[in-house]
């Protein structure tokens, strides 16, 4: 399972500059790599049994930030009568947020 993991980890940094790369170039955060992020993330918390979240756990706090986000982009909408900012981004985050852990030293060590 160690494999597994570090593998996933590979993958999981290559679609972060990926999609760092292609939104520094184009301002566009392609689905194609956005939703993959969150899969990713998910099978890398299963390959670690779930120790730090539940699968309902991830995916309840990934759907709460993206309601949130998209709560505050139609606002900001409406306020600015343009994009805020673009729905790639709401997806990038709400995925994201699959990536979380509870020990943040377990981050910045490994």
């Amino acid at each position: 399972m160690e494999t597994l993991t570090a593998a996933l980890t590979v993958v999981i940094v290559l679609l972060v500059f990926a999609l760092a790369y292609i939104d520094a170039r184009t301002g566009y955060l392609p689905d194609v790599l956005t939703l993959p992020l969150g899969l990713v993330a998910l099978l890398y918390h299963w390959s670690l049994n779930w120790v730090m979240f539940t699968a309902v756990e991830l995916v309840f706090s990934s759907a709460v930030v993206g309601l949130v986000l998209l709560a505050v982009r139609y606002v900001g909408n409406k306020n600015y009568v343009q994009d805020s900012f673009g729905l790639g981004d709401v997806k990038f985050l709400a995925s994201s947020t699959l990536l979380r852990e509870r020990d943040v030293n377990r981050i910045c060590l490994s």
